[in-house]
């Protein structure tokens, strides 16, 4: 079994989504589409539950006191756009690993209902991988304040609730690192779960998935975002930091999915090698 090939699997993962501008532009569209698709529904789910624009005020006035029980009358509107969210966050993802695997002639899963069936799995593969790493940060937090490397997980909040993001952005460099590389290992031990409903076939050609590989390569495309957001959050700057999130935020996301897919892609390739059966 051969190494996989990790910086050329980072390069052609940045450089896939560039290469048809037209597909990379349509994608953002649908996303934004869909995500004023999630207000919209949400906004009538909440009318229908008696939100008014009172009832919201009054939410807000008791949540800003502390009291987070409030957040139950927004429940339903919420999982309205959650739902939303999550299949067209999947939908995306599925398109991307299909890009990366196939080239974008094979892109696209039809006919439309099994798309939407594997956006809805993977959608919800990726609720509950979000709410293990949501754990598994929280636990790391935890252990790095016992052990006095960092401030507590209250204390964080306080800070990054506070006015000073350079301050906020200091007291979490090291629970970021620490987070990224511990996410980056439990997202790759799923990943190839999450390419095998993308590509619509129970034969994944992920025999051996080269976890600990794929884990370096998610490494290396998070820290193109996380290198300038940490930069921007030293400095001070909020404009700066939250334009870094949300356009390289965006581009990680294709990143990852392309990178899924030329995995599949040298995975079955090696599959597909004959066996060496030679002898000394």
């Amino acid at each position: 079994m051969q190494r996989l090939p990790i910086l050329d699997i980072v390069k052609q993962s940045f450089a896939l989504p560039f290469s048809r501008p037209v597909e990379f532009f349509k994608t953002i569209g649908l996303f934004v589409g869909v995500g004023i698709l999630a207000v919209i529904a949400a906004m009538i789910v909440g009318m229908a539950s008696g939100l008014s624009p009172e009832v919201m005020m009054t939410i807000q006035e008791r949540v800003a006191n502390g009291d987070l029980s409030a957040f139950a009358a927004m429940i339903p509107a919420l999982l309205v756009m959650v739902v939303f969210i999550m299949m067209a966050a999947a939908y995306i993802f599925n398109f991307w690993v299909r890009a990366g695997a196939f080239g974008f002639e094979h892109a696209r899963i039809t006919p439309f209902g099994s798309a939407m069936s594997a956006a809805f799995v993977n959608g919800l593969k990726f609720v509950l991988i979000a709410i293990l790493l949501g754990i598994v940060s929280f636990v790391v937090i935890s252990i790095l304040s016992t052990l006095g490397l960092t401030s507590s997980f209250s204390e964080q909040m306080a800070s990054a609730l506070g006015d000073d993001l350079a301050a906020a952005t200091r007291a979490g460099m090291l629970n970021q690192i620490v987070s990224l590389v511990v996410g980056s290992i439990i997202y790759s031990l799923f990943s190839a779960n999450l390419t095998q409903t993308a590509m619509r076939t129970d034969d994944e050609g992920l025999t051996h998935p080269h976890t600990v590989d794929f884990a370096v390569v998610l490494i290396l495309i998070y820290l193109v975002l996380l290198v300038p957001v940490t930069l921007a959050g030293l400095m001070g700057s909020m404009l700066l930091s939250t334009v870094f999130n949300l356009v390289l935020g965006i581009f990680i996301s294709f990143a990852i999915g392309v990178a899924h897919g030329i995995r599949y892609r040298l995975c079955r390739a090696e599959e597909q090698q004959p066996a060496d059966t030679s002898t000394e």
